[in-house]
């Protein structure tokens, strides 16, 4: 997973989709379709732009789940 440098906190992917909504405004699960990544982010609310890898790389650090344990 990636670690942001600055916080400590993993990296996570924002994504945007189109879904079904319901009677009641709610989406209906599982009728996701055209899902993409738009940016990247973490706790201390540093924002990358999705596929700008070398900045990702800049802010946070790769790391295996295990050596974290």
């Amino acid at each position: 997973m990636w670690v942001c440098k600055k916080c400590g906190e993993k990296i996570q992917g924002y994504y945007t989709g189109l879904v079904d909504i319901d009677k009641n405004g709610y989406a209906i699960d599982g009728t996701q379709e055209e899902e993409e990544v738009i940016k990247y982010f973490c706790g201390c609310d540093e924002h990358i732009r999705y596929r700008r890898l070398e900045e990702l790389k800049r802010v946070a650090d790769w790391e295996e789940e295990d050596e974290r344990d």
